[in-house]
């Protein structure tokens, strides 16, 4: 944990640096930080090729980090497809991560 994992704490420039330096956004970091990710998750976010515009959208319609994470790494949602996915979480929470990964991707409306 960092010292900034704690809500309400400014970002230190060394998780600034970090986060710049994997190529995020600080702007859309900040964001991501406002609806409730810590930095190592953003960290992971960036690390699975995603970006923070994208991970703060999922986050803020309710999207779990867990669920991100397993959607991309275990069930292959290509990172620039996190949006949909987000939204077809959103609008199904009961719904089977597999499920919705499956019919984002191939595109079901």
């Amino acid at each position: 944990m960092t010292r900034s994992d704690t809500t309400g704490v400014e970002p230190s420039a060394v998780e600034k640096a970090e986060i710049a330096g994997l190529g995020g956004n600080l702007i859309w970091y900040r964001g991501a930080r406002d609806v409730g990710a810590i930095h190592g998750e953003c960290v992971d976010a960036l690390r699975l090729g995603g970006n923070l515009s994208d991970y703060q959208w999922a986050r803020e319609v309710g999207a779990i980090h867990a669920t991100i994470v397993d959607a991309v790494t275990v069930h292959g949602l290509p990172p620039d497809m996190l949006d949909p996915f987000a939204e077809r979480m959103a609008a199904t929470p009961d719904a089977d991560v597999a499920t919705v990964v499956f019919e984002t991707v191939a595109g079901v409306e």
